[in-house]
């Protein structure tokens, strides 16, 4: 047994005292350059995605091996964001990089979204899968796609583009989130229980780790494989906490919700009527607050080592060091910031901005970057890296030139973007529909009531005083002027 499997035994009970040890120990292991490529210089890069379900950007911290793996060896993004803060809209747009308002995904189910509608506009004959399959890729997906998939007449379907499909079923009885789940795995559905070999992170990982192993053995295609646990997703949301591995379960018993400034906010009378009316959380909603992060975490710990695994593989195959892994999340989290229980979909930061993390060949290490990056961008990003040709109709930007400079200024990077909310019919009152503007330092918001919001990030930057009421009306016009434009932005005006 090796010197990291005793570390990861061991820090099931005494996680506290080694998760120093074990990143040490880690990045000693995994050091960069440890291993010469086999694969000519000139070849095309692996691309590697690894999307987390509802991650809030803290989190991070508590997975050690991403830490010592990625971050200390790659390029971390202290302002990414996704436009869309709920599931299906937000990995729409990384499939596509587009806008909501411009792939038609606004919500996770129909009509307003889900796989279904995406489907059947045609979206999937245009995705990062098969602009990468087109420039030679082997492309793999492994976990969650978008929700709703498959539908209960086509449960063999696989999408345009995949090479291998490993989908999670998203609808249908006796779905589970992490055991007793279905998946279409390349045309054929396979039903697991809920022993603890089942865990669905682990399984996905075992069978990302033999894609590997099997287009290392081929060496003729470079892979794209899309990584896509559930985890930190509630289980059977938004009923109950999600479920870590059995190993994990316990690790992190003494962990307690973070408490910022806007924790159970005292004064929400500067909020929008539909936030006013969130009630004080009291002791009993802040023990479950409490315990659903820990078991948040304990969730994560699993895609904290499966991350470990694929790291390992590559390196071992002579592939880590001509490959980009990018560490995401499909959006953010709130528990307990300004009353809301649990969930995302508000204009918030702890909903719309989120972890992102690119190791790669040429990428500087162990630093970070303030520019704005948005998951309409990591399409275009990967295309060109890939050399893919895409349309037009793009509304992302590539990293490209932020993963090669780091921290050198650019005068030409977006100054701001757009946060579009959309509801469906029947949405309970605590929700709204908005579109939002994010700037350096600005937020502000305009819901579908006609109420505002309007906060300094820098002298408020958890959002606790809107100055939408004493704002100047100048100040108001200019904002809303430039909202009004990216609302309605398409590819080269939404780039401009």
């Amino acid at each position: 047994m090796s010197k990291i499997e005793n570390l990861e035994q061991e820090v099931q009970g005494r996680w506290p005292l080694l998760a120093f040890v074990m990143l040490l120990a880690i990045e000693m292991f995994f050091g960069s350059g440890c291993t010469v490529p086999r694969t000519p210089e000139s070849a095309k890069p692996n691309i590697i995605l690894i999307l987390t379900d509802d991650q809030d950007v803290e989190t991070l911290v508590h997975m050690p091996r991403i830490q010592a793996l990625l971050v200390k060896q790659g390029l971390t993004f202290k302002n990414a964001f996704v436009t869309t803060p709920l599931c299906c809209p937000s990995r729409a747009s990384i499939l596509t990089g587009q806008y909501p308002h411009n792939n038609d995904i606004v919500h996770n189910r129909p009509p307003l979204g889900g796989f279904e509608k995406f489907r059947d506009l045609g979206r999937e004959g245009s995705t990062v899968a098969t602009w990468l399959r087109a420039a030679g890729y082997r492309t793999a997906l492994f976990g969650k796609y978008l929700n709703g998939y498959p539908t209960a007449d086509n449960p063999t379907y696989v999408p345009p583009g995949w090479d291998e499909w490993y989908g999670k079923f998203e609808r249908g009885p006796d779905i589970g989130d992490y055991f007793g789940y279905r998946l279409n795995e390349n045309g054929r559905v396979v039903a697991y229980g809920k022993e603890p070999s089942d865990y669905l992170t682990d399984v996905l990982v075992e069978k990302a780790v033999a894609f590997i192993q099997s287009a290392a053995r081929d060496r003729t295609r470079p892979i794209f494989l899309y990584f896509g646990p559930y985890a930190p997703h509630a289980e059977g949301a938004p009923d109950g906490p999600p479920t870590p591995a059995p190993r994990h379960k316990g690790a992190l018993a003494h962990m307690a919700a973070p408490r910022p400034p806007s924790f159970n906010e005292a004064d929400m009378s500067d909020k929008p009527s539909h936030i006013q009316r969130l009630p004080v959380l009291n002791a009993k909603q802040i023990g479950e607050l409490d315990h659903e992060y820990r078991t948040r975490v304990e969730s994560l710990l699993a895609v904290d080592e499966a991350v470990e695994r694929i790291v390992k593989i590559l390196d071992d195959r002579g592939e880590l060091a001509n490959s980009y892994i990018f560490f995401m999340a499909d959006n953010g989290y709130l528990l307990g910031q300004h009353r809301r229980p649990r969930g995302k979909g508000v204009p918030y930061e702890e909903s719309i901005r989120v972890p992102l993390v690119v190791r790669g060949p040429g990428i500087p290490a162990g630093q970070s970057i303030d520019y704005f990056a948005l998951n309409i961008d990591f399409a275009p990003t990967v295309a060109e890296l890939a050399g893919a040709s895409i349309p037009l109709s793009i509304d992302g930007r590539s990293l490209m030139q932020l993963l090669r400079v780091a921290k050198s200024p650019l005068a030409n990077w977006r100054q701001d973007f757009l946060v579009e909310f959309y509801t469906p019919p029947g949405a309970p009152p605590t929700n709204q529909a908005y579109y939002g503007l994010r700037t350096q330092d600005t937020l502000y918001v305009e819901y579908a009531s006609g109420e505002r919001e309007l906060y300094d990030l820098k002298a408020d930057p958890y959002q606790l005083s809107s100055l939408h009421k004493v704002a100047g009306s100048e100040r108001i016009k200019a904002l809303s002027e430039r909202l009004s434009k990216l609302k309605s932005c398409a590819a080269k005006t939404c780039r401009d």
